[in-house]
């Protein structure tokens, strides 16, 4: 991850979240807190990383999907193992990028509970289109959120 900005040793952040859970990761083991510091450099005044799918993980025309990780949402990891369906899908992507994957991925945006119940339509067209678009691949992971 690389900060456009200079480090920022004193992140004044105004969401009450972030600095609960600042305070929380102090707690913490210390390599979490090493992270946790790295991450606060790293995101400055941000307050999300922008990531993107890699190259043909999806079959959409657009090259790439783009996804947002809210900072809170990775203090919220590091402080109570809380996971959040935007880190889920980052894990997705690192997995997909490994060296001779077999493995295709669902997007979890897409599958999510409240999805399948609003837009079952749109649901059952994205794990066609995903089975469609990777013939190649052996396994079909569906990365998703309980509770």
């Amino acid at each position: 991850m690389q900060s456009t900005q200079a480090p920022n040793a004193d992140l004044a952040f105004i969401d009450t979240e972030v600095t609960t859970a600042l305070e929380r990761t102090k707690t913490r083991p210390r390599a979490i807190q090493d992270m946790v510091e790295l991450l606060s450099r790293c995101i400055g005044d941000n307050h999300s990383i922008q990531i993107s799918s890699p190259t043909r993980m999806y079959p959409q025309t657009v090259l790439k999907v783009r996804d947002s990780i809210p900072y809170v949402e990775l203090l919220q990891l590091f402080s109570n193992d809380w996971l959040d369906i935007s880190v889920i899908h980052w894990f997705a992507m690192y997995f997909y990028e490994t060296h001779n994957s077999r493995c295709a991925f669902f997007n979890p945006h897409h599958i999510k509970g409240d999805s399948c119940m609003k837009n079952s339509e749109g649901v059952q067209e994205h794990i066609i289109d995903i089975f469609t678009f990777h013939i190649d691949k052996t396994f079909f992971v569906a990365p998703y959120l309980a509770k």
